[in-house]
């Protein structure tokens, strides 16, 4: 976690050297940041498509939920009803209820769905020796997922799973994700991104206020150097 107020005293130090005051909070600094992080996440998403970082760097955003399946022919539709979902990155089958100090939790039961893309959903049905076939019922067997999209109906989205015999009787499941990070509203927010990236965020916060101002920063132009600056600070 970062508080918002470090990166805006950060950010007037490097645009106010002279303490005139010039830049609001409400009016420049916090949408300045807020476009940071929208940034971020745009870099980071190309990141995870490149397998460059897991997603479980971003601890502080990471979030597990229970939920059932519900089958459809031979296929397990898994609603997502978090709005805050920001990307799927584990299916967890079959997990564990236990209690402890007099609460019940939900925990891994040591088997997940291995992720595939929709041609690879297609192409395994038939295939016994790959995840998602709808063959091979037996301790070998390798439960396949699709992750979110609108599958069944417009607006709602879920995860398909496969095969739906590998699934238990309730047919549970835990959804690994990263959850949408925060807006920032004022200097006492908490910026959900590792201390690692302050630098980063800075950065591009101030490449924003510079461009709404005029100047010639080249905020929008997402490069391969902004992916490999995050990479590094993510792994540092």
């Amino acid at each position: 976690m970062i508080k918002a107020s470090q990166i805006f005293d950060s950010m007037r130090s490097m645009l106010d050297d002279d303490h005139s005051g010039r830049y609001n909070e409400s009016d420049d600094l916090v949408p300045a940041v807020n476009a940071s992080i929208d940034f971020c996440v745009n870099v980071l998403n190309h990141a995870f498509a490149q397998k460059r970082i897991i997603h479980e760097s971003l601890r502080d955003l990471v979030k597990m939920k229970h939920t059932n399946a519900v089958i459809l022919d031979d296929v397990g539709h898994v609603e997502l009803p978090f709005s805050d979902i920001w990307t799927v990155f584990n299916i967890d089958i079959n997990p564990k209820k236990v209690e402890k100090e007099g609460q019940e939790f939900w925990v891994s039961g040591g088997k997940s769905a291995i992720r595939m893309s929709l041609t690879e959903w297609n192409f395994n049905r038939e295939n016994p020796f790959s995840p998602g076939n709808v063959h091979l019922n037996n301790d070998l067997t390798r439960v396949g997922y699709v992750s979110m999209g609108e599958y069944t109906k417009e607006g709602e989205k879920s995860i398909l799973i496969r095969p739906v015999y590998a699934l238990n009787e309730d047919k549970d499941v835990l959804v690994w994700y990263l959850k949408n990070p925060d807006k920032v509203e004022d200097g006492d927010s908490d910026i959900e991104f590792p201390r690692s990236m302050e630098s980063f965020i800075i950065q591009k916060a101030v490449n924003y206020i510079s461009f709404q101002h005029g100047g010639q920063s080249p905020y929008f132009q997402f490069t391969s150097a902004d992916l490999e600056q995050l990479v590094q600070l993510l792994m540092s």
